[in-house]
């Protein structure tokens, strides 16, 4: 038989070290999926409010499966977390602002026609609460608060009480502002049913993100071929052809012998 000859002896220098073997080494961890979708849904933004709860619950279950270190990615479930709620917070606020603009726009032109939902006795309380409300700096420096409650009696004298007031058939636009404002113009067109027929309830918005919350303000209407801004000075006009007609009238008496 063959005998197995023992290894031979070590020579001068030779080590007779021997790296003792690995015991408990891992093979290389995994990726979590839960974490990179929430770090990657967190900063999506083609999904609002979605993409935020996606992250948040993605979120939490990535720091779960990676803790012991059992996979990759905790840093990424933990990140998602914060940037998730503060895209939230971004969006919530866009949609405010949003729903701020919508709600303007949609109730101005539908409160400026209410305005004539009254007899003639509360028309000046509703023409003076409409104004004081919406009406813009620029239109109050043009049309005073009395010129507003003339145009609307003038405009119920024409058109009667308000029957109905709806968004059908209302048509929003955008114009250009004039050279160097800041504000941005919507004009808004409303059908509306009077007593005395149909007519068109036209509004010029101003809008102006700089006054947010209250960035909607009216800047000029017209309705029934009775526009706003053509009153603005009329009060003044109205004084002196009062006074006018007072030194005619004092002339006319002289010139009659003072008779009636």
């Amino acid at each position: 038989m063959t005998q197995m000859q023992p290894p031979p002896a070590p020579g001068p220098g030779t080590s007779t070290f021997q790296p003792p073997p690995f015991y408990g080494v891992q093979p290389d961890r995994p990726w979590s999926g839960a974490a990179i979708t929430a770090f990657v849904s967190s900063l999506l933004a083609c999904c609002p409010v979605i993409h935020v709860i996606v992250a948040l619950i993605c979120g939490f279950i990535g720091i779960a499966n990676t803790s012991g270190g059992r996979a990759k990615g905790r840093a990424l479930a933990i990140l998602a977390i914060p940037i998730s709620l503060l895209a939230g917070a971004g969006e919530g606020f866009l949609g405010y602002v949003y729903y701020r603009m919508f709600q303007g726009m949609m109730g101005m032109p539908i409160q400026a026609a209410k305005i004539f939902d009254a007899s003639s006795d509360q028309l000046d309380e509703n023409a003076t609460a409409f104004y004081e409300k919406w009406a813009s700096a620029d239109l109050k420096s043009t049309v005073s608060s009395d010129e507003f409650r003339a145009w609307a009696k003038a405009v119920q004298e024409k058109t009667g009480r308000l029957v109905e007031a709806n968004l059908e058939g209302l048509q929003p636009g955008v114009n250009a502002p004039p050279a160097g404002a800041q504000e941005v113009i919507i004009p808004m067109n409303l059908n509306a049913k009077f007593i005395n027929g149909d007519y068109i309830v036209s509004t010029d918005i101003f809008m102006n993100p700089v006054n947010f919350p209250d960035m909607l303000s009216l800047n000029d209407m017209t309705i029934a071929d009775l526009n706003l801004r053509d009153f603005g000075g009329r009060g003044e006009s109205r004084e002196g052809g009062d006074a006018g007609d007072g030194e005619s009238a004092e002339g006319g008496d002289e010139s009659s012998g003072g008779k009636p």
